[in-house]
């Protein structure tokens, strides 16, 4: 599942063309709070993923609400 997400990622990030076929910023960010809620309610700490949540909703605040995943990469330099 994970093979071809770095060479990918980094393909987008040089690109510029972060498409997604998969799943798009506004629908991760939608399903980020079930995610924390089920990391609660099975014991794991949520403290590593709530910058996640922050970048998620920051993106698409920005008008990446299309974008994959990659996007995020942009973000973090910026």
């Amino acid at each position: 599942m994970a093979g071809g997400l770095v060479p990918g990622t980094a393909e987008a990030v040089d690109s510029g063309r972060h498409l997604t076929d998969v799943s798009s910023l506004a629908v991760s960010r939608a399903a980020f709070p079930g995610l924390l809620a089920t990391f609660a309610q099975q014991g794991p700490r949520t403290e590593l993923f709530t910058p996640m949540r922050d970048l998620l909703d920051r993106a698409v605040a920005e008008g990446y609400a299309d974008d994959g995943l990659s996007r995020l990469v942009d973000l973090l330099t910026a």
